[in-house]
């Protein structure tokens, strides 16, 4: 982090934020096409959630519990948002808030489809507003998706599909397009049987995308924590490392699912 990132964050009172960013400067957030890095990192975030039971007692002292399902609990943090775009992203997170339709959300590994529920801003001046935030979470794209009607391989698929859609907006060509383009042949018309060369070739596609999209998805953070660093970085390119890192960071998600749903549905 540089130095004058690190005088800013004490100078606000953020001194213990400031020492876990230092720990960690390549760590990022994305909220759909708002990426959070640097002081503006928020020192925790929550997972987990709660498995919804119906409780049946009956008479001799017997029980007996429907689980319902798992639903994840709302991902909240509250921070800044520094910088040139300051106002500009906070217009953005308060636009997801008023249209109520699902955006990515992203940290490390944790990746969830969200609907932002509420937002609350302060304007402090044009490069610094403070705010809370409260996203209910809708699907936990990390985990393998729910079984369908479709089947786990065609799901595969269709999440690859949909990760190549996000990287060929970032770019039309480029490493993660080529390995998402080659994953996606490879599950085309593919059993996935367990053992054969198609399965060999499939899974290794697959594996090969999720670790590209996922070092996409990181350079992307670095450059713009390096971009929104300089002094003499314009709106514009603020703008779009940030819609980089936030498409990056969603094709990862879908298509490091992918790979669980192809191992889950080989036979």
């Amino acid at each position: 982090m540089s130095q004058s990132l690190s005088s800013l964050a004490t100078g606000l009172g953020l001194a213990d934020l400031a020492n876990s960013v230092l720990n960690g400067a390549d760590t990022f957030l994305v909220l759909g096409n708002v990426t959070f890095a640097d002081v503006e990192l928020p020192q925790q975030m929550p997972f987990g959630g709660m498995q919804s039971l119906v409780k049946h007692d009956l008479p001799g002292g017997v029980r007996y519990i429907d689980s319902m399902g798992a639903f994840a609990r709302d991902a909240a943090w509250q921070g800044m948002l520094y910088g040139p775009d300051a106002v500009i992203r906070a217009q953005t997170i308060d636009a997801m808030r008023k249209a109520g339709t699902a955006v990515a959300l992203n940290w490390d590994t944790f990746y969830y489809s969200v609907v932002v529920a509420s937002f609350d801003a302060d304007y402090h001046n044009p490069q610094y507003i403070t705010y809370s935030i409260s996203c209910t979470v809708l699907e936990d794209l990390s985990q393998p998706a729910p079984q369908s009607d479709i089947g786990p391989i065609a799901q595969a698929y269709a999440d690859v599909n949909q990760a190549l859609g996000l990287a060929s907006v970032v770019a039309s060509s480029g490493s993660p397009t080529v390995a998402l383009s080659a994953a996606l042949t490879a599950l085309q018309g593919n059993p996935m049987i367990l053992g054969s060369s198609g399965y060999v070739t499939g899974l290794g596609a697959l594996q090969n995308a999720s670790s590209t999209a996922v070092a996409a998805r990181d350079a992307a953070g670095a450059t713009l924590d390096t971009t929104a660093a300089a002094n003499t970085t314009s709106l514009a390119s603020l703008v779009t490392q940030a819609g980089a890192a936030s498409g990056y960071a969603t094709a990862a998600a879908f298509v490091g699912r992918a790979v669980q749903n192809a191992v889950i549905g080989a036979v």
